[in-house]
């Protein structure tokens, strides 16, 4: 058994306050992303992690779903803490 190396390309996306690290991650023998990572959270707090672990057909693909992605888990917690004050 061969263990595979992986590398990535980090992008950083701001929004309302957030930010958001996308890795676009990539397989050693493999010319397409095989998956992402994003990391959102308030700048000095504890960052949530979401992960997707499927090929994407570009790096582009996946850093646009990685802001989605970070916009969609933005959007809860502000209208979670919007509910609950």
């Amino acid at each position: 058994m061969s263990l595979q190396s992986t590398s990535h390309d980090l992008y950083v996306h701001s929004y309302l306050g957030y930010q958001a690290s996308i890795y676009v991650l990539w397989e050693s023998s493999v010319e397409f992303p095989t998956g992402m990572l994003v990391e959102v959270g308030k700048p000095g707090a504890t960052a949530r992690t979401l992960r997707v672990s499927r090929p994407f057909s570009s790096s582009t693909e996946a850093i646009l779903e990685g802001k989605v992605m970070a916009e969609q888990y933005v959007e809860s917690q502000k209208s979670g803490a919007c509910s609950a004050g």
